[in-house]
């Protein structure tokens, strides 16, 4: 039998200062030196996350591009740099490391999906397009792009070689796996090392020029050590469908964001696999309340596992904290639906919303959702 759940007001700040996940999906990371913390990019609602190592406290960094589709990020020349790959801020927006704020947004009105971004030498920006199978340049001074290449094969990752003045970047489509080379100086495509991987995603250096590349079919992270002529082989596994891996070598760590569990492991550069411990995971995502799918539209599930202490009260609010009509019934042990008004006379806007699950100890879960329509 069905049974109703109290619909209740709540103020986001009630629960923004829980201790709960903060990532949906996350993409991307780099590591601020200056004020000492990781970014991390959040594909699911488009927040950046901040992580401070020094307490494992994490925290809304930026709002800025909130319900859009955040993907690379890279912090250049004192700004932090975020493709967006779908939603209204479609291109690549510049926020202040220190603030938050957007300080500038360049669009590209004809790319399909922008996905991973690297900075030259010069200033100039690359963008990778991962279904348009293009490449994109930026010169921020003024705004203005170009294309440089398509018919690329789904690139991804993308890193600079400042050695050989070109950029790097892996194409899943095309035969080999092949990471492929752009030289910036005469404008010529080769195709730098045939990697035979699956589902490859993130590539970085590190500071002797060996290369790592994630890949979500084995769900690990490969390594080519220079002068690239060997094999690939397997660095870390245990991994997620890690996306954009981020070298920091401040900390010598391969940070690495794992889409689909919502965590991200942190590798020591010198070890060789985090199966036997070597890995240090960021537990971003509580597994107490899920959500799904996520993003939905229409009817979401809603479980929550801690069957000792049941919930008291389930509420769903907007970013604003205002609280979201719709019925909200127990299905089965453990499991609420959420009707919600995607048509009607009123009919809910895409975007993020929260969940809040409160249980009779008082003790508050949430979990940020992502209406589609």
């Amino acid at each position: 039998m069905k049974r109703s759940v109290p619909f209740l007001l709540i103020i986001l700040l009630s629960f923004t200062v829980q201790a709960q996940s903060l990532l949906n999906h996350p993409e991307s990371a780099v590591f601020d030196p200056d004020r000492g913390h990781y970014l991390i990019s959040n594909a699911g609602d488009g927040l950046i996350i901040m992580f401070d190592p020094a307490d494992s406290s994490q925290s809304f960094f930026s709002l800025e591009l909130i319900d859009n589709f955040t993907l690379g990020l890279n912090l250049h020349a004192g700004k932090l740099y975020v493709a967006i790959s779908q939603g209204d801020m479609a291109g690549v927006a510049a926020l202040d490391p220190a603030t938050g704020g957007l300080t500038a947004h360049y669009a590209i009105p004809e790319a399909a999906r922008l996905n991973d971004i690297a900075f030259d030498s010069t200033g100039m920006l690359y963008v990778t397009d991962y279904p348009g199978s293009r490449l994109f340049r930026i010169n921020p001074e003024d705004s203005s792009y170009s294309l440089l290449y398509d018919q690329l094969d789904y690139p991804n990752g993308i890193v600079y070689d400042s050695t050989n003045h070109c950029v790097l970047f892996v194409c899943n489509n095309a035969e080999g796996r092949p990471i492929r080379a752009f030289n910036i100086s005469d404008s010529t495509l080769t195709d730098f090392f045939m990697t035979g991987l699956s589902g490859m995603d993130g590539i970085q250096f590190d500071e002797n020029r060996n290369l790592y590349i994630s890949s979500w079919g084995p769900d690990a992270v490969f390594r080519l050590d220079f002068p690239y002529d060997g094999e690939c082989y397997r660095f870390s596994s245990g991994h997620n469908d890690p996306a954009d891996i981020y070298l920091d070598s401040f900390n010598q760590k391969i940070v690495v964001p794992n889409y689909s569990s919502h965590t991200v492991d942190f590798v020591d550069v010198t070890e060789v696999s985090v199966e036997s411990g070597s890995k240090k995971t960021l537990p971003l995502k509580e597994t107490i309340l899920s959500c799904y799918p996520n993003p939905f539209n229409g009817t979401l599930t809603i479980r929550y596992t801690e069957t000792n202490n049941p919930p008291s009260e389930i509420r769903i609010v907007d970013v604003l904290g205002r609280s979201i009509g719709g019925v909200i019934e127990e299905v089965a042990a453990g499991n609420w639906e959420w009707q919600t008004h995607v048509t009607g006379n009123n009919p809910l806007a895409s975007g993020i919303y929260f969940v809040v699950v409160e249980n009779v100890l008082g003790k508050t879960y949430t979990n940020s959702v992502f209406l589609l329509k």
